[in-house]
């Protein structure tokens, strides 16, 4: 491999442009070049409010339908934003902003009294199912029960009143919510679609690809800052002399 130093390059050499990569919950980046970026894709990840959900007491989970993109150059107290609806809720996934892909990975919120359930009774007790569309082997809930993790877990976990369990035929794939709930066990189902409280994010067993407009950004003179507001890092690729990329 050979080294160079910048002073024995010639100058058409040290123009030439290469790509560079800045990564963080703020993307960071120094360049000589004011182009369009690359390449910027937002992680996008829920979060709940911190403490003990229970039936009574639940804890709200924040997803999203949109993000706003923050750019700026040294003073990052008035960056330009930029605001991009997803025209669906996301608990969890990416957006590559500059191809203006959506990948969903999780499902935005789902109110559980917004399920259709039937009655069904596992190990003599009184329970309720739901189908889930797509569903896959993780939810999280903003009650407590459900199973964070739940691939080993199958209807012999229904176990303590008002808990909440997915189950399905192989427990590999879970595409059903399971609830018991003992205060509710004399209704019908109809009744208890009315009454439960409640919702929960879960993960997709096919991820879901939404196309949106492409938003271009183009990247300033020197320093260059990029956040966005999807609780998750953000990535940038971008463009930078070979000069300065070997100063």
């Amino acid at each position: 491999m050979a080294y160079f130093h910048t002073n024995v390059l010639d100058p058409q050499i040290k123009a030439l442009p290469t790509v560079a990569t800045a990564q963080g919950s703020v993307a960071s980046f120094d360049t000589d070049m004011t182009e369009d970026l690359i390449e910027v894709v937002c992680d996008i990840q829920y979060s709940q409010a911190s403490g003990t959900p229970s039936p009574s007491n639940p804890l709200p989970i924040t997803v999203y339908n949109a993000l706003n993109l923050s750019h700026s150059g040294a003073d990052t107290s008035n960056p330009t934003v930029y605001n991009i609806p997803f025209g669906q809720t996301v608990a969890k996934g990416t957006l590559n902003v500059t191809m203006g892909v959506l990948t969903a990975e999780f499902s935005g919120l789902v109110a559980l009294n917004s399920l259709t359930y039937v009655k069904t009774t596992v190990g003599g007790n009184d329970c309720f199912y739901a189908n889930l569309a797509n569903g896959s082997k993780k939810a999280f809930p903003d009650m407590q029960g459900l199973c964070s993790d739940y691939a080993n877990s199958n209807d012999a976990n229904m176990s303590d009143d008002n808990t909440c369990r997915f189950y399905g035929s192989d427990i590999y794939n879970f595409s059903r919510v399971l609830i018991r709930d003992d205060s509710k066990a004399s209704l019908t189902a109809e009744q208890f679609k009315t009454a439960v409280t409640g919702s929960i994010i879960y993960e997709l067993e096919t991820p879901q690809t939404i196309q949106l407009s492409a938003t271009q950004v183009t990247a300033l003179l020197n320093e260059n800052h990029i956040w966005c507001d999807t609780n998750g890092d953000t990535e940038v690729k971008f463009l930078l002399s070979v000069g300065k990329a070997i100063s």
